[in-house]
C-alpha cells in the first residue's frame, strides 16, 4: 500500500504538482511524519512573511509550520514549537502542498449561519432596554425576546455587547412610585451640598420615629434625640426622613428626655420664613410639602438638578476587555506583580467594581500581535503589548518602548511623565482613535543568547537572530538575518538551530523559557533595550465614555504597575542571574568594546534614517534626544560616580 500524506496525497501526487515530497515510514509502512522540500523562491517568500512585522500573526504561524517541515523538523517538534495540535499542522502542510504559498494566505470560505442582527435592530433593542417595560421594573431576556421576536440568546448577546444588565442593581432598586424621579431630583442635593455645619447620614422611606428607633440604639441614649433631628415631607403614601448631625447639638437638651415628644427638626442653614423654631412636626400634625421644604432651605434649586446626573453617573458600571501580545502564564507580561492581570485587579478594587476588565492572553481571544487593530476597530477596549510591535504602522511608536543607546528606566519615566513624552504619545495615536499610557517596565534587558561566541563584527554576518524593534534594524545593517518570533517559539527554534541567537527579556524571564539549555553565551550589554515599556493601549471612544474619576483610577493603576513591575523585575533578575552563572555553566559577558562602538554608530544611522523618512518620527525623535541630552548631564553627575560606591566592595 502506497503511503499517503495529508488529504490523501502521495509521492506521485507531489511529482505531478511539482512539489517534491518525502515521507518518513515506520517499520509497518505507516507515515509518522512529513517533510517538504522547498524551492528557493518559496523559501524566500515564506521567510519574508515571517520577518515582516506587517504580516498577520496567523500567516506567520502558517509559514513557520511549512518552514519547520522543510527543515526536517518532525510533527511532534512542530507542535511543540508552534503550540498547536497535530490537526492544524497537517492541515497547513496539506494546504501548502495543494496550493503553495498562496494557499497559506487564503482563508477558506464558510457557509454562513444565521444572519447577524442588523445594527439598527440592535440599537432598537438597546433603546427598549433602557426604558422601563409596562407593569414591571425592568426587562428580562425572555420578555425582551418575546416582545422583539428574537431568541433569548440573541438578546443576551446584544446586552452583553453593550454592557447591559437590567436585572442587576448595585445597591438599590428603582421605586415603583410615580413620583420617584421627581423626588430624587429634589432631595439628592442634600448629599452633594448639605446645609452648613451639617452632615446627611441617610435618607429613608420610613416614618421619622421608626427611623430614629432603628438608628438611635447605636448612639448614647441621652444623646440620641439631641443629635438626630429630622423633618417630614409629604409624599405619595410615604414619608421621607433626613437624618443629620450638627456639632452644636452633641449634648443633651433639657426637656427632650421623652422619645415620644422629641422634636424632629432638619438641620438647615436657615428655616423658611415664619417657620416656628419650636414646631413639633408630629404632635401638631404639621407636614410640609416637599417643594415648600426644599425652597425654604439654603440649598440652591440647581443643586438637586445638577446632582442627579452626577449620582447616576457615579452608579454607572463598565465592563471592558483587554487583550495581550503575550501568551498565558507569562510572568510580568501577563501575570505577577505589576502585570496586566494585576492592573485589572487594581482597577476593579479602586473603582469598587464600577470598572471591570476581563483579560485575555495571546490566542485566547485574538492572535498575539493583532491587539492594535482590535482596539482601533472597537473589538476590545484595551490591549497590553509593546509599542514597537506597531512599527510597520507607526514608526514613531518604537520610541515609546525603547531606543538603542537611549535612556534607562529612570530617564524614560522622567521623559514620559514630566518631559512631554506621554503628550507626544497621545498626539501620535489620537488620529487613529486611541491613546496610550505606560503600564510596566522591565528595566535593562540583556543582549541575548548566542550559540557561538561573538569576538568581532564578522561574527554577525549571516547570523539568524530573534530580535524586535529598532535594534533589529541595526543588526540587519551588520548582516544579521533578523527574525520576529513569539516568545513561545524562541526556545525550540534556538535549540534546534533554526536560529543562532535570541534576545528575550532578562535573566528571570529567559530562565523560565529554558534558553540556558539552548545556548551558553549570554551577552549582558543592554545597548539595544536599556529599558522596555509595556504599553496600555485604549480606544479613545471607550476612554471618553468613562467619568473623570474612573479615568484617574485607570491612570493611577497604570502608574502603580509601571513602578511595581520594574521593582519586581530587578528583584527576580538579581537572583536568576546568579543562578544561571553558578548552576548552568552559562558564560555571561559583555560584548567586545569594538563591537559596541560599531553598534552605536549604526544605531545613529538607523535613527536618523527613520526620522528623515517620517515627520511624526522626526518630531518624537528630536524631543526624545533633547530630553536625553539634558537628562544625561544630570545622570552623569548624580548616578555614574555613585554606582561603584554603592554596589562594589
Amino acid at each position: 500500500m502506497r503511503p499517503r500524506g495529508p488529504r490523501g496525497l502521495t509521492e506521485t501526487d507531489g511529482v505531478l504538482l511539482g512539489i517534491p515530497l518525502s515521507f518518513e515510514r515506520a517499520s509497518m509502512g505507516i507515515r509518522t511524519g512529513i517533510s517538504i522540500t522547498l524551492v528557493e523562491a518559496d523559501r524566500q517568500r515564506l521567510e519574508a512573511l515571517v520577518s515582516d512585522r506587517n504580516t498577520s500573526q496567523k500567516h506567520v504561524w502558517r509559514a513557520r509550520i511549512v518552514l519547520l517541515s522543510a527543515d526536517g523538523v518532525g510533527t511532534n517538534a512542530i507542535m511543540a514549537a508552534t503550540g498547536t495540535s497535530k490537526t492544524p499542522v497537517q492541515r497547513w502542510q496539506a494546504r501548502f502542498m495543494e496550493q503553495g504559498v498562496a494557499g497559506l494566505l487564503r482563508e477558506k470560505t464558510r457557509t454562513p449561519g444565521t444572519a447577524p442582527v442588523a445594527d439598527e435592530r440592535a440599537a432598537a433593542i438597546v433603546a427598549m432596554t433602557l426604558k422601563s417595560p409596562p407593569e414591571t421594573t425592568h426587562w428580562t431576556a425572555r420578555a425582551m425576546a418575546k416582545a422583539i421576536g428574537l431568541t433569548v440568546s440573541t438578546v443576551r448577546n446584544i446586552w452583553q455587547a453593550h454592557g447591559l444588565a437590567p436585572h442587576r442593581w448595585r445597591a438599590f432598586k428603582l421605586s415603583n412610585g410615580r413620583a420617584f424621579a421627581e423626588k430624587l431630583h429634589d432631595v439628592v442635593g442634600l448629599y452633594v451640598a448639605p446645609p452648613a455645619h451639617a452632615m446627611v447620614l441617610s435618607i429613608a422611606e420610613k416614618s421619622p420615629v421608626q427611623a430614629l428607633d432603628r438608628t438611635a440604639p447605636g448612639l448614647p441614649p441621652d444623646y440620641a434625640d439631641g443629635i438626630t433631628d429630622s423633618a417630614c415631607i409629604i409624599g405619595k403614601k410615604t414619608t421621607s426622613c433626613f437624618l443629620c448631625l450638627r456639632p452644636p447639638l452633641l449634648k443633651p437638651r433639657a426637656g427632650w428626655e421623652s422619645r415620644r415628644m422629641a422634636r424632629l427638626l432638619l438641620l438647615v442653614n436657615r428655616a423658611p420664613t415664619g417657620w416656628p423654631r419650636d414646631i413639633d412636626t408630629e404632635a401638631n400634625g404639621v407636614l410640609m410639602k416637599r417643594r415648600d421644604f426644599l425652597a425654604g432651605t439654603a440649598l440652591a434649586a440647581t443643586a438637586g438638578t445638577l446632582a442627579a446626573p452626577s449620582i447616576a453617573r457615579a452608579q454607572e458600571t463598565f465592563s471592558w476587555k483587554m487583550t495581550n501580545a503575550y501568551g498565558p502564564g507569562s510572568p510580568y507580561y501577563v501575570e505577577g506583580p505589576g502585570s496586566p492581570t494585576d492592573f485589572c485587579k487594581k482597577v476593579a478594587a479602586m473603582s469598587d467594581g464600577r470598572l471591570t476588565i476581563q483579560h485575555f492572553a495571546a490566542g485566547e481571544l485574538i492572535p498575539a500581535l493583532e491587539g492594535f487593530d482590535a482596539v482601533q476597530n472597537g473589538i476590545v477596549e484595551m490591549n497590553a503589548a509593546n509599542a514597537y510591535f506597531w512599527a510597520g504602522k507607526l514608526p514613531a511608536a518604537q520610541y515609546f518602548t525603547t531606543v538603542p543607546f537611549g535612556m534607562d528606566v529612570k530617564g524614560t519615566n522622567a521623559w514620559l511623565y514630566h518631559g512631554g513624552g506621554i503628550d507626544l504619545w497621545h498626539e501620535l495615536y489620537e488620529p487613529l482613535g486611541m491613546i496610550a499610557f505606560p503600564m510596566g517596565n522591565t528595566g535593562v534587558q540583556m543582549t541575548g543568547w548566542f550559540r557561538k561566541e561573538i569576538n568581532s563584527l564578522e561574527d554577525f554576518s549571516g547570523l539568524k537572530m530573534r530580535i524586535p524593534g529598532l535594534a533589529g534594524k541595526v543588526y540587519a545593517k551588520l548582516g544579521v538575518n533578523v527574525q520576529l518570533l513569539p516568545g513561545g517559539e524562541i526556545f525550540p527554534a534556538l535549540e534546534r538551530g533554526v536560529i543562532d541567537a535570541a534576545e528575550f527579556v532578562g535573566p528571570y524571564q529567559d530562565r523560565r523559557l529554558g534558553l540556558q539549555k539552548a545556548a551558553k553565551y549570554y551577552y549582558t550589554t543592554g545597548w539595544h533595550e536599556p529599558n522596555n515599556v509595556t504599553e496600555l493601549l485604549i480606544g479613545k471612544a471607550a476612554w471618553d465614555s468613562l467619568p473623570a474619576d474612573l479615568q484617574e483610577i485607570v491612570k493611577t493603576a497604570a502608574f502603580a504597575c509601571n513602578v511595581e513591575s520594574n521593582a519586581w523585575c530587578d528583584a527576580t533578575n538579581a537572583e536568576a542571574m546568579k543562578d544561571l552563572v553558578d548552576n548552568f555553566d552559562v558564560i555571561a559577558q559583555p560584548l567586545p568594546d569594538a563591537v559596541v562602538a560599531r553598534l552605536r554608530e549604526v544605531t545613529q544611522e538607523v535613527l536618523e534614517e527613520g526620522a528623515a523618512a517620517d515627520p511624526k518620527t522626526r518630531k518624537v525623535h528630536d524631543a526624545y534626544m533633547a530630553f536625553k541630552s539634558q537628562y544625561g548631564d544630570w545622570a552623569g553627575t548624580a548616578d555614574e560616580p555613585l554606582l561603584p560606591l554603592l554596589y562594589k566592595a
